[in-house]
This record gives C-alpha cells, structure tokens and sequence, in this order.
C-alpha cells in the first residue's frame, strides 16, 4: 500500500518488483490489506497481485520442498551490526549478482558443516564480531574443502563486541596475520582481503552462471534443488524495469547423468518461447529469449 494513503495501493511495477522477490526466495508476500477502494487507481495493482499469487498457487512445485542450490554464500551478522554498526546485508551482495554469480545468505549464528554443505565459497564482509563456535565451524568448513574469503577486520571482536588481542577466525584457522593471497587451509583456501582481491576475483568468476554479464542490468539467479536432487529449479530476477530480454546461462549440474528436459515458466509471459539447451555430463547450456523480467528455469535430471 502507498505509506501516504492506506487507502491506495503501490502501482503495478512496484508491486512486480517486490512480490517477484519475495517469490524467488521462497517467502510468502505479505501483504497488508486494508479494504481498498474500488477505485480505477487500485484495479490494476489489484490484477497484478491476484496474477502472480495465482501463479505461484498453480505452481507449488517451484516453492515447496526445495533446498538452496547457490554455490556461493555471504554471512550474515546481526551481532556485528548492533556492536558496530556493520550493514546486515552485506555490499558484496550486489556486486556478486552484478558478476552473474549465484548467491545466498548464511546467518553466522548457523553457519555449520549442514548449511555449508553445498557451499563452495563463503564471502564474509562486514562480521568483526564472531563467537569461538562460529569460527570453530568455519575453520572445519575450509579444512573440509570449502574456500572462504574474508574481509581483513573479520573475527577481530568477540561475540559481545569486545576487541580481541587478535582475530578468533584465524586463530581458529591456525593462520598468523596473512598477507594477500591464498593461504592453504587443509583441504581448502582461505582468501584474505575480501572480494576486491585478484586472487578472490578469480575464484569468484568461476561460479558465475551468466555467460554475458551485463553488469548495468544483472538479474538475480536464486537456484534451488528437489529433495531428492531430481530436480533443479532456478529462479530468474531482474530488478530493473527496463529488462534485457536475451541471454545465456551455464549451469552447474549436481549428478552426472546430465539433464532430461528443460522448460521456463513465467507468470508474466505466459507464452515465452521454449529454452534452447544443450546438456552435458556436468553441466547445462541454456540460452533464453524473450525473458520477462521474473522466471523460472525447472531442470528435471537423469
């Protein structure tokens, strides 16, 4: 609803855009409804609202029973914003989507071996404060093999706020202060410097899932995967109005077998024309066109 006057509603293209996002992360809309007027002003955000709603209800399958997919994720603290005064979304957030790489949020306070099991980079930007259990599970987590690049004040103050003599995360790690560059962690990396350094950079670029990036116009890739890994299904997000309409993904396939079919569907076009795709044994090419600016990409796998 418009914040000036409860009794109209935001326009349409407002209203895509914040539903659509509340869709691709599998939240349900909330929507505060307060006997609008039945007036011209309010008949199309009404359409708008009952369409996509409507959609999603006739596709419960793209919402329910899906797990995260993303092969990077950024934590996230709310620790570290109360003590001092860190953003709780992290900034890397849009510059990651901006590079065409999947992406998802990890709070700190459960960060462990289970929700960083599909994980293959873990960005952490803004979290000085970090309990000794949070950065116990981290440190087993690169150990394991994961790849973990990290602002250089991470870890530096404790749970409550307190400064350390010297960060919990790298003694956890077994590091001593780190200079720039990859430092070997078990079976995994630890990349100091956060996402500006080359080293992460190049990392970084080889989880992006666009093949043309358009950093003016990025669209958000939420992907998700079936209980029982049968099924891909990878939300498509673009927050501009002005969307591109084309474009290639390559996609990562988690089972070897490759993929069996490949469709797209939209509550916005509901006649977008069929994907081309190709598949091999680990990973799908797919190029789509005429692309609304919400979608979604459903992979049924062999």
């Amino acid at each position: 609803f418009d914040e000036k006057d409860f009794t109209k509603l935001r326009p349409p293209d407002t209203l895509l855009s914040i539903v659509c996002s509340t869709m691709a992360h599998l939240a349900n809309p909330w929507i505060v409804y307060y006997g609008f007027e039945p007036t011209e002003q309010n008949r199309a955000p009404q359409q708008t609202l009952s369409q996509l709603m409507g959609w999603r209800a006739q596709h419960a399958d793209l919402f329910v029973g899906l797990r995260p997919a993303a092969p990077v994720a950024v934590l996230v603290s709310t620790v570290s914003r109360n003590c001092r005064g860190t953003p709780l979304t992290p900034p890397c957030l849009r510059e990651l989507r901006s590079r065409g790489v999947p992406v998802r949020a990890v709070s700190d306070r459960h960060a462990n071996a289970d929700t960083l099991a599909d994980v293959k980079v873990l960005v952490a930007q803004g979290v000085p404060c970090m309990s000794e259990e949070t950065a116990t599970h981290l440190a087993s987590w690169v150990r394991s093999g994961g790849t973990l690049v990290a602002d250089d004040d991470t870890g530096w103050y404790d749970d409550i706020g307190r400064l350390r003599p010297a960060s919990g995360l790298l003694r956890a790690l077994g590091l001593a202060q780190v200079a720039d560059g990859v430092a070997a962690v078990g079976a995994g990396r630890f990349i100091p410097g956060g996402i500006g350094g080359g080293a992460a950079a190049r990392v970084l670029k080889q989880h992006a899932w666009w093949v043309d990036v358009d950093e003016q116009r990025p669209w958000e890739i939420v992907p998700y995967a079936s209980a029982d890994r049968h099924t891909m299904v990878v939300h498509l997000l673009e927050h501009a109005e002005s969307a591109r309409d084309n474009g290639a993904l390559s996609i990562p396939l988690p089972s070897t077998g490759g993929a069996e079919a490949v469709e797209f569907l939209s509550p916005l076009a509901p006649a977008v024309p069929e994907p081309r795709w190709q598949a091999e044994e680990r990973a799908l090419h797919l190029s789509l066109s005429g692309l609304p600016r919400y979608g979604v990409v459903r992979i049924r796998l062999r």
